[in-house]
C-alpha cells in the first residue's frame, strides 16, 4: 500500500513465498524511493522473522511513524 510493491523479490510466486518464509526482503526497488526511512524501519520491525524478537501490537503502536 505504501509503495505499490511488496519488499519481497522473486521471479515467481513460489520464489516470493520462499523469500517471505526466510524473511528476505529489501527496499531497493524504485517504488520504495518515496517511502520514508522511518517508515521502512517500522516495516522492518514488523517483518522480524523470529516472533520472540518482533514487537507486540502495543509496542508497534508506540512507534514514531504511527504517532
Amino acid at each position: 500500500m505504501l509503495s505499490g510493491k511488496p519488499p519481497f523479490n522473486g521471479a515467481s510466486d513460489k520464489e516470493i513465498m520462499k523469500a517471505v518464509k526466510k524473511g528476505n526482503y529489501d527496499f531497493n526497488a524504485p517504488e520504495w524511493n518515496n517511502v520514508s526511512e522511518i517508515c521502512k524501519e517500522f516495516i522492518s520491525m514488523l517483518l522480524t522473522l523470529n516472533p520472540e524478537n518482533r514487537p507486540s501490537a502495543g509496542q508497534a503502536m508506540k512507534h514514531i511513524w504511527i504517532k
